[in-house]
């Protein structure tokens, strides 16, 4: 499958903002890293099933998926912006992803509604084009009213994913309403499995996190800014 390297963070903000658009060109490997991004959050334990409109060994039909909250899902959205092309259409997803428990990647070269892309993901470098087997990707989260937040993760030997899933694959046009149609039907069965102290709970981890992360890269900067000085202090008596 390769690796993905730092992507912690991302994966901590896909739990919590729970929609993000994978960007791209056609056949640049929105749909692969979607699909490796769904399969790294079952592997942690943050869902236990992982749907999409693209056939895999691991992909679970709409209809195996749980009858009632929480659904604990990823939902992989192969060329979503095709069919998200209303916020009306999108809010019947939106409004209940946490609280089912639910994790959507949009794969798409069309994107979503604007509003719906405050979360991207996009390959930034090919390392393949030089020979090195992996792929960097870069990813944003526009927040209204204070700065964005962004960073990077590799992923390594992605070659390793080839053949999990059919590229050629034309997806399904009645998938869309039948997921639509699923999550109506999980909610209105069921009640938030996760009470609002817990969700502000994920929130104050997640900060602390980001906090823990800023606070070290500010040590590592001072060593390597006290490495610097001394160095060119013994350059000055070198070449004094």
């Amino acid at each position: 499958m390769g690796t993905l390297i730092g992507a912690s963070l991302l994966l901590r903000y896909l739990m919590l903002f729970r929609y993000c658009h994978i960007g791209g060109r056609y056949g640049g490997g929105k749909t692969m890293v979607a699909l490796r991004l769904a399969l790294e959050l079952a592997m942690q334990g943050h869902v236990r099933y992982i749907a999409s409109n693209v056939p895999a060994p691991y992909v679970t039909p709409v209809s195996g998926l749980p009858a009632a909250m929480p659904v604990d899902t990823a939902v992989v959205y192969d060329e979503g912006g095709v069919f998200l092309r209303s916020s009306k259409h999108l809010e019947s997803y939106a409004a209940y992803l946490r609280k089912a428990n639910i994790v959507m990647l949009v794969s798409s070269v069309i994107p979503p509604p604007r509003f719906a892309i405050k979360f991207t993901v996009w390959r930034s470098f090919n390392g393949f084009a030089l020979g090195i087997p992996c792929a960097l990707y870069s990813w944003r989260i526009r927040v209204d009213g204070d700065d964005d937040v962004s960073g990077r993760f590799v992923y390594w030997r992605p070659d390793k994913f080839y053949g999990h899933y059919d590229t050629a694959f034309v997806p399904d046009q009645r998938w869309p309403t039948e997921l639509e149609g699923y999550i109506s039907r999980v909610v209105a069965a069921g009640t938030a499995f996760r009470s609002d102290d817990a969700a502000q709970q994920e929130v104050i981890r997640t900060v602390e996190y980001v906090a823990q992360e800023v606070e070290q890269s500010v040590e590592r900067i001072k060593v390597l800014s006290g490495q610097s000085r001394r160095g060119l202090r013994g350059k000055k008596r070198r070449w004094g």
